[in-house]
């Protein structure tokens, strides 16, 4: 049930504790100056300098080998504060909509930053700083959500094996928030910060204060032990003033696959009307969300022995494409129980036909990145 890549380090140092004001403010805004020749890049670096004293940040770009080893996009870079680096120093990250180093003008990106311990905000959303022309960094037409998705489906595109599903921190962060500052939620859903708790610090283990509201819908991610899943969870009013929290989490994913049940989870909540309790019509919805990460369109969800679904008897809302039916992220012998399925075709038989081939192709998987490794060692 867990993830195998969570890279980033969610531990904050004295220096992360900073404000991150003071790296930006007085820099020159990427937007509209993806050819200044004080931001040019040199040897997979990007210096911006700022006229402010101490200040300015670095912006440092995934070669090919982070993307194969590390399983992170080489559509997001790292930031780090200006000629400092390490694991522990890292102040954000940017998210590109293509690939950065294309030399294209005007890619459109956001940049995720720290401000605070395990919190972060989109530098082009919700900043107040100046950057060197005295302008804000708020891009008001800019479209977050956009730009994580093409990350995430472009990602899953070059996965021919799908083993390798897009499950890094750094890419699951920038959903997450891209979801906060997201206008297209049809629910009065409140997206808290992730709860990413340590058995080493104390502070850690405090969930994020929200307000108590029986109107709203909350959803906090949980980032614990390589794993993310989320808590949906509302107040039901009780006499005298007495709030009962309502807490719903879900268990219907398998393998290294965390990553992509979140996200379609999170999809269905905040672009599905929703009806309490689920029921299995929220299932097909959340399902529906995958069809769409991995780009698969109406005519692959039957097969072509399947000539009208209608005279078949297959109706659109409660049937899972064969495209997706034994994919290395869904339990076959959960879902055939969830569906009450299993009494039709009786147990066993698919689940462990699953085993089998999760187990194959995982040492394909293995036997491959290491023909990779030894590619570059001996290079």
């Amino acid at each position: 049930m867990s993830t195998e890549k969570l890279y980033i380090n969610p531990e904050n140092t004295t220096q992360n504790m900073s404000s991150y004001q003071n790296y930006f403010k007085g820099t020159k805004q990427l937007k509209d100056n993806f050819f200044d020749k004080d931001l040019k890049i040199e040897s997979n670096v990007r210096v911006f300098k700022s006229d402010e004293k101490d200040c300015g940040y670095d912006e440092i770009f995934l070669n090919e080998d982070s993307e194969i080893f590390g399983g992170i996009s080489n559509q997001i870079s790292f930031l780090y504060p200006h000629n400092i680096r390490g694991y522990q120093n890292r102040i954000g990250f940017r998210y590109y909509k293509e690939k950065p180093l294309s030399l294209q003008n005007n890619i459109p990106y956001f940049t995720l930053i720290k401000c605070g311990f395990r919190k972060f905000i989109i530098l082009e959303k919700d900043s107040e700083i100046k950057d060197i022309n005295s302008n804000t960094f708020i891009i008001q037409d800019l479209d977050c959500f956009n730009i994580i998705i093409s990350i995430i489906k472009a990602k899953i595109r070059k996965d021919d094996h799908y083993l390798t599903y897009p499950n890094s921190l750094i890419e699951i962060l920038g959903f997450i928030y891209a979801c906060k500052y997201s206008e297209r939620g049809i629910n009065n859903i409140q997206i808290l910060h992730p709860f990413i708790p340590s058995p080493f610090q104390k502070e850690s283990l405090i969930e994020e204060e929200t307000d108590i509201d029986s109107s709203k819908y909350y959803i906090e991610p949980i980032i614990y032990n390589k794993h993310i899943s989320l808590l949906f969870f509302y107040y039901k009013q009780k006499r005298n003033n007495y709030y009962l929290r309502k807490n719903i989490l879900n268990n219907i994913q398998i393998g290294s696959s965390c990553s992509m049940w979140f996200y379609a989870s999170l999809l269905f909540l905040i672009q599905e009307k929703i009806e309490i309790p689920f029921n299995n019509n929220a299932l097909y919805k959340i399902i529906e969300k995958l069809y769409d990460l991995f780009n698969i369109v109406e005519k692959d969800i039957t097969n072509n022995k399947i000539i009208n679904k209608n005279s078949d008897n297959i109706v659109k809302d409660e049937f899972v494409s064969y495209k997706l039916a034994f994919k290395t992220f869904i339990d076959v012998d959960n879902i055939l129980d969830q569906f009450n399925l299993i009494k039709i075709i009786g147990p066993g038989a698919l689940g462990e036909y699953q085993k089998v081939f999760l187990e194959l192709k995982n040492n394909i998987n293995i036997l491959k990145l290491n023909n990779k490794y030894y590619e570059k060692i001996f290079n």
